[in-house]
């Protein structure tokens, strides 16, 4: 096995010596993404590129033979819609009860009711986000949730993680037009699916009780939205 430790960083020349040693000139094939790893490319059999910078692809071509290359897809709309997991805001329609029981439906009332729905539409799919980022090496090696976004590649780890705060942002900008406790109870929610996320999740009976927790706070969310 050849890898870098705390006293070699083996790559560019080193390791493309160290390859040749073990393996003989033009006796591998190499698959890289970096300029360094042209000179390691310059002696191997074939090439395998991954999400090369473009300017680097005359150079790779010139120094060696491409056998294949991995080019990251652009995420659509699609991909962004499996991220935020927009099939879940379904659960946000208990933000409407309230709204429904209270038998004075306006029009006042219902732009509120239907900000509140937004705005915790974001919050929820910004904790989302964070989930997958954390659960992102299990996710790798699950049979099904390596499918996920981040799991699979599908959507770039820097721009899911700038999302996270965006969506927050304008799930507070959204507050202001709803009182000070529908803010609140958005922060609770916020808070306790963080909580869920990171550990509430390992523990059977809490499991349930936070879930539980959860749904509560939609339509107490829903009824302070309204007033």
């Amino acid at each position: 096995m050849l890898a870098s430790d705390d006293g070699l960083n083996l790559s560019g020349v080193r390791k493309r010596e160290r390859l040749v040693a073990a393996l003989g000139e033009r006796g591998y094939d190499y698959a890289g993404n970096a300029e360094i790893d042209l000179e390691v490319w310059r002696h191997a059999r074939h090439a395998i590129s991954v999400d090369l910078p473009a300017r680097l692809r005359p150079e790779l071509a010139r120094v060696a033979t491409i056998e294949r290359e991995f080019a990251p897809r652009p995420a659509g709309l699609k991909v962004y819609a499996q991220a935020l997991r927009l099939h879940q805001w379904v659960k946000n329609l208990l933000i409407f009860l309230p709204l429904l029981l209270s038998h004075q439906i306006d029009v006042r009332a219902i732009a509120a009711s239907l900000t509140a729905f937004l705005a915790f539409g974001l919050c929820a799919s910004s904790v989302y986000l964070l989930n997958d980022l954390l659960d992102l090496p299990s996710d790798r090696r699950h049979p099904r949730k390596c499918q996920r976004p981040f799991a699979s590649g599908t959507l770039g780890l820097v721009r899911g993680a700038l999302l996270i705060p965006a969506l927050l942002a304008l799930a507070g900008l959204l507050c202001l037009g709803l009182p000070a406790e529908f803010f609140s109870m958005l922060t609770l929610y916020y808070a306790l699916t963080v909580a869920y996320s990171v550990k509430l999740k390992e523990f059977v009976l809490i499991d349930v009780i936070a879930l539980a927790g959860l749904y509560t706070s939609r339509i107490l969310a829903g009824a302070a939205a309204v007033g």
